[in-house]
């Protein structure tokens, strides 16, 4: 195995160059095969075989009932199924990726109203500061007057700065002082669930 070693003291580190007569080509193996191109005044990338880019992700559960949740609360999805880059604090039910970009997120419940009510809601929220729809960037609402059971996700995408910004799950069942629920979940059975993913870094 050849190896090229470049310093790492200078602001240059190592400069590949190809003549005025074409593309700058990588191959590899014994019979050489193309492995990426760099050509054109933009420097465009071409790939011999798309490149594996590992794509962070996350999904978190219910293990337990919250009730009266008719002022609005935090989803409290604290078991984790998978995360990739441990970003899902399971204290404080929040996301906070550490790479900036543009992120996809999904919440979903299952309210169970006791009475009739005026409506049930859930939002994804960033870096609210406060009990309330602050920092709202993709809600549903059903507007509803019966007593029964109501599914009800809602999902966006947003830019987070890969530091301090957050993402979490607010759910509200209405106005009306009665006592609802959020089912308790499992993973073959999910009733609240908090999920997402990078689409794309910035």
């Amino acid at each position: 195995m050849s190896t090229i070693k470049t310093g790492t003291t200078t602001t240059t580190g190592l400069i590949v160059e190809a003549d005025t007569s074409g593309n700058l080509v990588v191959q590899t193996g014994a019979t050489p095969t193309t492995a990426l191109t760099i050509s054109g005044t933009n420097q465009q990338i071409t790939f011999a075989q798309q490149p594996v880019v590992p794509v962070p992700a996350f999904r978190a559960v219910q293990s337990t009932t919250q009730n009266n949740v008719q002022n609005g609360v935090v989803l409290a999805a604290d078991i984790p199924i998978f995360d990739t880059n441990n970003w899902y604090n399971t204290s404080t039910y929040r996301y906070v990726p550490q790479i900036a970009g543009y992120y996809w997120f999904r919440g979903h419940v299952v309210l169970q109203m006791s009475s009739t009510v005026t409506f049930q809601q859930v939002a994804l929220r960033k870096n609210p500061t406060n009990s309330t729809f602050t920092g709202t960037f993709s809600r549903t609402v059903h507007r509803e007057t019966v007593a029964t059971n109501y599914y009800i996700e809602t999902n966006g995408m947003v830019y987070l700065n890969g530091s301090s910004d957050f993402v979490d799950v607010f759910v509200n069942g209405g106005t009306v002082a009665n006592a609802y629920s959020l089912y308790s979940t499992n993973q073959s059975e999910v009733a609240g669930c908090f999920e997402g993913f990078l689409v794309r870094a910035a």
